[in-house]
Order: C-alpha cells, then structure tokens, then sequence
C-alpha cells in the first residue's frame, strides 16, 4: 500500500506531536514504517521541517521539532544513510531532546550496522559498499570530508569518524592571517583539512604545515599558552575541536587518547628542551628521534617517583610539574619543568641518594637501562649534555 505525502499528512503528524507524549505517538507511528513511499524525499522533507519548528520561538516545548526530527531520522536510518541519522541524533542532543528518544533512534541506527556487519561480517567488499554510501551521503564539505583519511583520525572507527566530521566546526583562514599567535591563551585543536600553513617559534626556522597537520593539542590538553604563532601561507581549511570535544573523544575511543597524548608529550618535551639552552644547536627532527627513547608518564600529586637506596634503573625528564627532592641531612629541593631528573646516579650505575616525590600532577619521560648502554653510542652529543648537567649539579651537591 502507498501513502501519499500530503498537506494532510503534514497536518495528522502535527495534530498527533502536539497532542501525544513520545512513547504514545511512536506506536502510532509503527504503521507509517509499513507503507511504501519515497522514504528519501520523506526523510528530507521532515528534516527542513524539524528545522524550521526548531526556530519557531513561540513553541518552547518543541515538540513538533522533535518529533519531525525522529521521523527524518528514522528515515534515513531505514534507507541506511546512518550518517545523515547521526547528524540529526546529534542536533537533538544538543536541543535537549527527550532521553529516551535519542535512545531510541541511537538503537536504531546501531541496529542498521549490526544487520550490514552480520550480512558478511569478513566481506571487506561490504563493509567498503556501506562506507561508500555513507560517504555519499556526507553533509560537509569536500575539503572536510578529506580528513577521513588522514591518520590522526584513524584510530577512529569510520561511521564514527563521518559522524564526527558531519558535526564538525569547520573554520576558515586567510592568506598570511594568523590562527593563533605565540604565547596567547588557547584550548582548541585543530587538524588542517586543505592548503598550507607555518609554524613560528621564536629563535627557530619556520616550520610548514600541509593537509592532514594537527596543531594546538599542546594547549587544549593542558593549560600552557601556545607555543607558537600559525599562519596560513595560503587561504586554509581547518576542522576545530574544543577541549570538551577531545575529552569526549578520548573517554570514547582509549585508542585516540593513546595516539593524541604521545603527540602531546612530544610537543611538550620539545617546546620543554627549547628553554634549555644547550640544547640551542639540535633541530626538531633531533629532538624527536631523541623523545623516543623515553616512556611517557603522567603522574598525580603526592606520589613518590623513587626512594633513597633504591637501584638507579630509570632516569627522568619532568616537562611539566614540580617535584620535591628529600636527601638525609638536607633541606628539601623543588626541582621545577623542564628539568632532568635522577640522571647522576643512572649515568654513574649508582643507588638513589635520596627520595622523590610530586608536588603538582607531573608530566614525566622515563628512560630504562637500554638508554645507558646505548646513548653514548647513537646519541652523543646528547650524552655529553646529561654529562655535563650531572657534573654541575654533582658540584652543587644536589647529586640524586
């Protein structure tokens, strides 16, 4: 049987929103998913209405807003364009839409997966004809939708990732205008989706950035002020995430924070050895062949690193934090980031000579005994700094 879409039908569907609680008019509606009809033109007659409702400020409890939002999203979800349903779950979320309607529709498109991923769960031919089609239903922009491919997105799996790129903020810089300047404040992450930018530091050769770059996370995952100035050496796209975006990210997808946060560290640990001046003559491309000798470790207030006696296995590089040095028969010491820590008595194979403890929450690197055996080796100019840097506290008698 063939329902006709009609002035009429908009009128009942306005009558039984305005007039039904959720729960009551979705049985009525159980019915309207056994007829045949162009779901694709329904589904996006419902989403402009669901638009416009949404606008209308003389309907504060926007019922009929939510309720052309289901219907939309219901649509779409029963001709499998799970991205367009995403986008709209979202936009309801956002306007504080009944719980139990986002469960519902959340269900529902879960529901059109599960069904395409048990069809031939090892086809990959399948699973690549349902990112086509979501991909041609993508909403955004072509130059957008590029960053579906890029790697910092690709621990993320991929109806996830269109959804998230549908919703994204999407921002636009100019030629030679800048995104942000050194030293401002700043919480937000950026990945360029198209064109060229540069990255500015002071004292130091500019640094290109191209399409798939992020940049920012340094400051949106802490509360340091941008390390640097971006400018758009040509008109440039970028996809902007807040601070809350990336936390919710991160609470979803464990392997997204693993990869943003090695990224952090990085950013971190070279901004960090940028304000030790013996470090002046070694280049980016040094430092992070460097960084990857060490382990990362964040560590919370009050928590001990080492004691005093204990072998010297690991030696330390606080980027961030500060941390309390307790020796017998002296004064406590505040050793503050950037600083290297417990370095005299790794490089000299000796036992710990006193005990150390965080103050702050504590960005720690932590390099094991396979750096003491090959550091002299690959690295030794960097070998010959932490040399020095231990001679120099050893004669200030703050050896540790």
């Amino acid at each position: 049987m063939s329902l006709k879409i009609d002035e009429s039908l908009w009128r009942q569907f306005d009558d039984i929103f305005e007039n039904q609680e959720f729960l009551s008019w979705r049985r009525t509606m159980d019915s309207l998913w056994e007829q045949n009809f162009q779901w694709d033109d329904f589904a996006r007659s419902c989403r402009t209405l669901f638009d416009l409702h949404l606008m209308n400020s003389k309907d504060p409890t926007k019922k009929r807003a939510f309720g052309y939002a289901y219907l939309a999203a219901t649509g779409y979800s029963r001709i499998k364009k799970q991205a367009l349903a995403l986008t709209i779950i979202d936009q309801l979320k956002k306007a504080c839409a009944p719980e139990t309607m986002i469960k519902n529709l959340q269900e529902q498109v879960s529901n059109v997966v599960s069904s395409s991923s048990e069809v031939a769960p090892p086809d990959d031919s399948k699973q690549n004809e349902l990112l086509e089609q979501l991909s041609k239903d993508f909403p955004g922009t072509a130059e957008v939708k590029k960053a579906f491919d890029f790697d910092v997105l690709e621990s993320i799996p991929p109806l996830k990732r269109l959804h998230i790129l549908s919703n994204a903020k999407v921002l636009i810089v100019e030629q030679t205008d800048y995104l942000f300047r050194e030293g401002d404040n700043g919480s937000n992450f950026y990945i360029l989706a198209e064109g060229k930018m540069q990255l500015e530091r002071s004292g130091q050769v500019p640094i290109d950035l191209f399409e798939g770059a992020h940049l920012g996370e340094l400051a949106a995952m802490s509360s340091f002020k941008r390390s640097g100035s971006v400018r758009a050496i040509e008109k440039s796209t970028l996809i902007e995430f807040s601070r809350e975006d990336l936390v919710g990210l991160f609470i979803e997808f464990p392997k997204f924070e693993e990869g943003m946060s090695k990224s952090f560290y990085l950013r971190l640990f070279l901004h960090a050895l940028r304000n030790i001046r013996a470090f002046d003559d070694f280049t980016d491309a040094d430092l992070e062949e460097f960084f990857y000798f060490f382990k990362t470790k964040k560590i919370p207030k009050s928590k001990v690193i080492f004691t005093e006696s204990e072998p010297s296995n690991e030696f330390y590089f606080i980027l961030s934090g500060n941390v309390q040095i307790d020796r017998p028969s002296h004064a406590p010491l505040t050793l503050k980031g950037p600083s290297f820590l417990g370095e005299i008595a790794f490089l000299l194979g000796e036992v710990r000579s006193a005990t150390a403890t965080t103050l702050t929450e504590t960005y720690l690197l932590v390099a094991d005994g396979f750096m003491r055996d090959s550091l002299s080796r690959e690295y030794p100019k960097i070998y010959e700094i932490l040399r020095m840097i231990a001679s120099q506290r050893e004669s200030q008698n703050t050896k540790i």
